[in-house]
């Protein structure tokens, strides 16, 4: 998740071309300041704009459209058509906009902001001038500090959680003893969301139960919501799993109408556990300590099979030994779990063993030097160091245009009159006009010359 900077978009694409790449709300809200100001001077389009920006389901109001869309709304009403920043926005919605970020695990995390505190707690107690050493210390000094933090968030975690809305309901008291005190506030939170749903039964065959949840006096859209009560399986449209690790208002709503009185153990995740920072997570549901996480047996298996493939290669009969031995292999997998997956390419494999990671282009145009590239901190320190000798070399000019200007002769054909020599011309070398005075007023000049100048 980075600012809307084009070149770290381009070098995220090239050199990380599988991940996700997201927009920072925060700084989009930062650059709407300098690009939209007379927008912003409105009255109510920031309210509107931070809605369209932050929120996933619009609701319908009376001053919004039939279809309540917020977003058509806000064009229309403040005329943002002809705004070009806006469109630019508009166009890269995807990278932005919450709905489209639903499909994958985010943490609902919309800015940058946790890299950016870092960087604030360092600035604070730093400055640009300072040394490698003294960064190293201050860096310590705030780690030590978010420890502590950490450990007593841990102790409260662990002491137990006096914050419980609804003491008899048996659903609440297990996520009480699972999640830590922050991440149950939120599955309770989301608990009393959902008492206030209504559900709808749409499609009932057993055991898979099939709602419509929601408030239809507040909200636009009704989700739907599957479940399966022999597997104690739940899914929900509105993918509030899928993106936050925890169980959304309208699954709840399901669960507890259906008196489940514990949380299934596939919608515990063990990033939010109390548990977390004093085991390992693993993503294998085997507690066994002799059973082999999958990803790790998956790349060790991978590799010794193609050690084997690489050693037989070149010989026919250890070929045919190799070939057999795998039809026999697929046969016996295929009685224990059925048919054999074939669809698994080269490059899956590939992207398997080795992370698809790629360097940046290594470009350096004709003339440039092969020298390592300043960072905007040196730069400035650099400037910082440097403006005594540029302020020398400054005077060091400004004497010799000086010095340049006196030993011009023909500034000293014509003399004005003052108060020190009452002459009206004092003649260059060579002039045939000779007076008494001239050679005089000459020495004269030359001496108070070199006490201004020097030689």
């Amino acid at each position: 998740m980075t600012d809307q900077d084009a070149a770290m978009a381009k070098a995220i694409s090239i050199v990380f071309p599988n991940v996700i790449h997201r927009l920072c709300i925060w700084h989009i809200g930062k650059n709407s300041i300098n690009n939209i100001k007379g927008l912003r001077g409105k009255a109510g389009f920031v309210d509107l704009f931070n809605y369209v920006l932050k929120i996933v389901r619009p609701r319908v109001s009376s001053s919004t459209t039939g279809q309540g869309n917020c977003t058509l709304f806000m064009i229309t009403k403040y005329k943002c058509a002809a705004c070009p920043w806006l469109i630019r926005l508009y166009k890269l919605r995807k990278m932005w906009c919450p709905v489209y970020s639903k499909d994958y695990f985010s943490g609902g995390v919309l800015s940058s902001q946790r890299s950016e505190t870092t960087n604030h707690s360092l600035n604070q107690r730093l400055h640009s001038m300072q040394g490698l050493c003294n960064f190293y210390k201050v860096f310590i000094d705030v780690v030590e500090e978010w420890r502590d933090r950490e450990n007593c968030e841990d102790y409260n975690a662990l002491n137990g959680n006096k914050h419980l809305a609804f003491v008899d309901v048996k659903l609440l008291n297990e996520a009480k003893k699972i999640y830590t005190v922050a991440v149950y506030l939120t599955f309770e939170e989301n608990f009393i969301r959902g008492a206030s749903f209504c559900q709808k039964l749409v499609k009932y065959d057993p055991p898979f139960f099939e709602y419509h949840v929601g408030r239809t006096e507040k909200e636009y859209l009704m989700h739907l919501v599957r479940y399966d009560q022999e597997n104690m399986t739940i899914d929900c449209t509105c993918k509030y799993f899928t993106e936050m690790g925890l169980l959304c208002s309208h699954s709840l709503r399901i669960f507890h109408i259906h008196n489940v009185e514990k949380i299934p153990q596939r919608y515990i995740l063990g990033r939010w556990a109390k548990h977390a920072m004093c085991t390992r997570v693993d993503d294998d549901v085997g507690k066994d300590v002799n059973i082999v996480q999958a990803s790790v047996w998956r790349v060790q298996t991978t590799r010794d099979a193609l050690s084997i493939i690489n050693s037989t290669q070149h010989d026919i009969a250890a070929r045919k030994v190799v070939e057999n031995a795998l039809s026999d292999l697929k046969a016996k997998v295929g009685l224990l779990i059925g048919k054999v997956d074939e669809s698994i390419t080269i490059d899956d494999v590939q992207n398997l063993l080795y992370p698809v990671v790629k360097d940046p282009p290594k470009k350096r145009k004709k003339g440039t030097r092969n020298v390592r590239l300043k960072s905007t901190v040196e730069k400035q320190v650099n400037r910082l160091r440097g403006w005594k000798k540029t302020a020398e070399k400054a005077a060091l000019r400004n004497k010799a245009k000086a010095q340049k200007s006196v030993q011009n002769k023909s500034l000293l054909d014509v003399y004005g009159p003052d108060d020190h020599f009452p002459i009206n011309h004092i003649p260059g070398e060579g002039s045939k006009v000779e007076q008494p005075h001239h050679k005089a007023a000459l020495e004269v000049y030359h001496e108070y010359s070199e006490k201004l100048f020097g030689n």
